[in-house]
């Protein structure tokens, strides 16, 4: 698992927001084809929300951040309402 580096597309301020509600991986497909291949990632960017290792949500393609927020903070709600 390698830091997010800084990057114009607010990646990295997202990640540091939600500190502590999410955890964050970037992956080398070059690197890693097998965990491209599990998870059928064919295009680049992909963003894969993961709860228990089972993939509930995926963004594919660049993405403003107020969108991946508003994913993100949509799928906490709803995991932390189901788990009460």
């Amino acid at each position: 698992m390698r830091p997010l580096p800084d990057d114009r597309t607010g990646r990295r301020a997202t990640c540091e927001e939600m500190t502590g509600r999410i955890r964050v991986a970037k992956l080398n497909l070059d690197e890693n084809p097998v965990t491209g291949e599990r998870f059928h990632i064919r295009s680049i960017p992909a963003l894969l929300i993961l709860k228990s290792g089972q993939e509930i949500d995926r963004f594919v393609g660049a993405q403003p951040k107020s969108e991946i927020v508003r994913r993100l903070e949509k799928t906490i709600q709803q995991y932390q309402s189901t788990n009460r």
